[in-house]
C-alpha cells in the first residue's frame, strides 16, 4: 500500500508541475533581469493562481478576509505597474491628469515639492508618492497577512 501511495503522489505531483509550466509560461517567457516590473508580474500571478485556489478549496472556505486580501494585493499589483503608465501618459502635451493623489500623509519635503507649481517635475513628485505608497501597502500586507492565509 505505502508503494502505491508513493507512486501516486509522485504522478500527482508531476501532473501539478506540468500544468504549473503552462500556468506561468507566458510570464516567464516575457521574464527579465532588468526591471522589477517582471518581478511584479511573476508575484500577481502567483497571486492569481492563489484567489483561484482559495476560491475552489475547503481551507478558505468562508474567510471573507483571505479573500479580501488577495483581492487587495492584486488590485495593488495592477495600480503598481500602471503608475509608469499613468506618468507617460501625462506626459503627452494637453494631456489631463489621470489620477487625483492624496498627499495628506506624505512628508513635509514632498509636500512642498508637490505643491510647488512652478517646479516642472510636479506631478512626477505626485506619483513618486503614489508609487511609494503602493509599494507599502502590497508589502505590509504580504508581511503581516501572508502567513495567515493558510491557518
Amino acid at each position: 500500500m505505502g508503494v502505491f501511495d508513493d507512486i501516486r503522489d509522485k504522478v500527482m505531483s508531476f501532473r501539478k508541475g506540468i500544468s504549473n509550466l503552462f500556468y506561468f509560461f507566458n510570464v516567464i517567457w516575457r521574464y527579465r533581469d532588468f526591471d522589477y516590473d517582471f518581478m511584479l508580474s511573476i508575484e500577481k500571478r502567483i497571486m492569481q493562481s492563489m484567489q483561484k485556489y482559495f476560491e475552489t478549496s475547503n481551507i478558505a472556505e468562508g474567510n471573507d478576509e483571505t479573500a479580501r486580501e488577495l483581492k487587495l494585493c492584486l488590485s495593488v499589483l495592477d495600480e503598481m505597474e500602471k503608475c509608469t503608465e499613468y506618468w507617460y501618459a501625462e506626459e503627452k502635451e494637453g494631456h489631463k491628469p489621470i489620477k487625483v493623489i492624496n498627499t495628506n500623509n506624505a512628508p513635509d519635503k514632498i509636500k512642498e515639492l508637490i505643491k510647488n507649481k512652478d517646479m516642472p517635475h510636479n506631478r512626477a513628485f505626485q506619483y513618486d508618492w503614489y508609487e511609494y505608497k503602493c509599494w507599502r501597502l502590497y508589502n505590509l500586507i504580504r508581511c503581516h497577512k501572508m502567513k495567515t492565509w493558510w491557518d
